[in-house]
């Protein structure tokens, strides 16, 4: 949500709630007591993780799949004890409310309420992995068996909270860490969207000049944005290491986004199980209907989703500056995913 929706109580209580990486933990493992004995039962969770570079459709895929009804994901009302659906719930649905849908922070039109599901799963990852600052996040950063062990409650805690009973999210930071993701059941499933560089590179610069010019007015957001693990616009701005990429520049230009996606979808494309599915925003945008038809089966959906109301068909981005050798090498990715891509 944008942070003007937040007063002043409101912000100190995110801030202890989520600034934290102890008080994270200590939340969770009063929450995970419960389910401690609970035994994991991987074909009825049957998760699927939504994870690609930003920009590339993915909270609106999110929207989609949620709406089918079969999944829990975690909501804004969860929030800011992430980790604690079910014991917050009760001391929060004194307080609750009908919310209204407003337009998200990024301003391009996708709306939310207090219900809708977000990218909040990386609150998790926060509060038990070990992490440095640095200029880039980890690739394949490493998960032990006792931190896969609490995820899998993490995602029993949100199915006892929200009711259906299928696991969802959207973590774009979850291309660095899709092996775990496939341990964490044999029916675990991970859409991987994609769009065409030239448009992930100009949404993305647009965004990140969006994002710097609130960060001036807002320290706030900044905080907000750093404790939900978003780095992927404006003075936060830390990429993915993908295999050959370099750190990024002081001030982040067209032609580190363009290399930035070659690397990360070009080493995505190096996954071969058939549980991790490609999926063409670009080719969605054309065709909603068709392509959320081919989803479904994929996901072992019990009816194909709905798509929505109206599509906005994707901004074209001038290309004329990027480098011929550099725009050769996304064409070829970008090839390769499509052709990988559900149809």
């Amino acid at each position: 949500m944008s942070s003007a929706e937040y007063g002043f109580f409101s912000r100190l209580m995110h801030r202890v709630a989520l600034g934290s990486p102890a008080v994270l933990r200590a939340m969770m493992q009063m929450e995970q007591g419960k389910w401690k004995s609970i035994a994991f039962d991987a074909e009825a969770v049957s998760p699927v993780f939504i994870a690609g570079l930003a920009r590339s459709g993915s909270t609106l895929l999110l929207n989609r799949l949620a709406a089918s009804g079969e999944f829990s994901s975690s909501t804004y009302r969860h929030m800011p004890f992430v980790l604690a659906p079910n014991l917050w719930s009760g001391t929060s649905r004194r307080h609750q409310r009908q919310s209204a849908s407003v337009e998200r922070a990024h301003g391009d039109g996708m709306k939310h309420s207090a219900d809708s599901e977000e990218a909040f799963e990386e609150v998790f990852w926060r509060a038990v992995e070990s992490r440095v600052d640095a200029p880039m996040l980890p690739w394949l950063p490493v998960v032990n068996n006792e931190m896969l062990a609490q995820f899998r409650r993490f995602l029993i805690s949100v199915i006892k909270a929200e009711g259906a009973p299928r696991y969802l999210s959207k973590n774009n930071n979850n291309v660095v860490r899709i092996p775990t993701l496939l341990k964490v059941a044999d029916t675990a499933q991970v859409v991987v969207p994609f769009r065409d560089p030239a448009g992930f590179v100009g949404s993305t610069m647009a965004q990140h000049r969006r994002f710097l010019d609130e960060a001036k007015t807002d320290p706030f957001a900044q905080r907000y944005m750093a404790w939900l693990g978003h780095f992927e616009f404006g003075p936060l701005f830390r990429p993915f290491a993908a295999p050959g990429l370099p750190p990024p520049p002081a001030d982040l230009t067209s032609e580190y986004l363009w290399r930035y996606w070659i690397a990360v979808y070009g080493a995505l494309l190096k996954y071969d199980d058939p549980r991790v599915h490609f999926f063409d925003y670009d080719a969605f945008c054309s065709d909603p209907a068709g392509r959320l038809a081919a989803l479904g089966p994929a996901l072992a959906l019990r009816e194909v989703p709905l798509p929505p109301d109206k599509v906005h068909p994707p901004h074209l981005y001038d290309q004329s500056a990027i480098a011929n050798e550099i725009h050769t090498a996304a064409a070829q990715v970008h090839q390769a995913l499509k052709v990988r891509a559900l149809k």
